[in-house]
């Protein structure tokens, strides 16, 4: 359990050094919320997907990178282009 908590308290310490803005919020949030609810509900699967898909810490790391690049990233990137086209 102490690695558990110590896992917890980094995400915490790395929580608190990064921006505040609306779209970070909502990504911490998702990310929390995914990682408690999607294990519990796969954890009937069977196979790969199952297997993947029941691991709390792997559901939350993945889901932040995902929301990262398509709420933050993304409109950044397309921002770029447009900016360079006019």
């Amino acid at each position: 359990m102490p690695a558990v908590t110590t896992l917890i308290m980094t995400g915490f310490n790395i929580l608190k050094r990064a921006p505040a803005t609306q779209a970070d919020n909502m990504i911490i949030g998702l990310s929390i919320i995914l990682a408690i609810t999607l294990p519990n509900y796969a954890s009937g699967w069977s196979g790969v997907a199952g297997e993947l898909l029941s691991n709390s810490i792997l559901v939350g790391a993945l889901s932040a990178i995902v929301l990262q690049i398509i709420l933050v990233n993304l409109p950044q990137m397309i921002k770029g282009i447009e900016g360079t086209n006019e």
